[in-house]
């Protein structure tokens, strides 16, 4: 039997609990991370093929979480409305990361807001 180290932090304990984190996490997990993945290169795709030109980060969230409203998905009465909509950006510019580095999505922060399919 291992016995564990007082000092040895689990891999994914958060310091505190965090209601929009939590979201993202439990949203990018196996096994539906890949499929949520999957779909964001499928739409920004699409959205090529009928613009001629790649999705905003608003409107390829739009198309993954259709007419989403982090108000009423993520209960954090303790953050005011500005920070709540704060953090759901936050979120937002997260996925659009995570789905860049798997390679489904092509996008470089700071260098405009057009993203394009990827090579995945």
């Amino acid at each position: 039997m291992h016995e564990r180290d007082p000092g040895e932090i689990d891999a994914f304990s958060l310091a505190a609990a965090d209601p929009f984190l939590e979201v993202l996490i439990g949203t990018i997990e196996e096994p539906n991370g890949s499929e949520t993945a999957r779909r964001a290169g499928e739409a920004t795709r699409q959205w090529w093929d009928l613009h001629d030109a790649g999705p905003t980060r608003a409107e390829l969230m739009n198309q993954v979480f259709p007419n989403l409203d982090w108000d009423s998905v993520i209960e954090d009465p303790r953050r005011s409305l500005a920070h709540r909509r704060e953090q759901g950006a936050l979120v937002e510019a997260w996925f659009v990361s995570y789905w860049s580095r798997l390679g489904v999505i092509s996008y470089v922060p700071g260098h405009g807001d057009v993203i394009a399919p990827g090579l995945a």
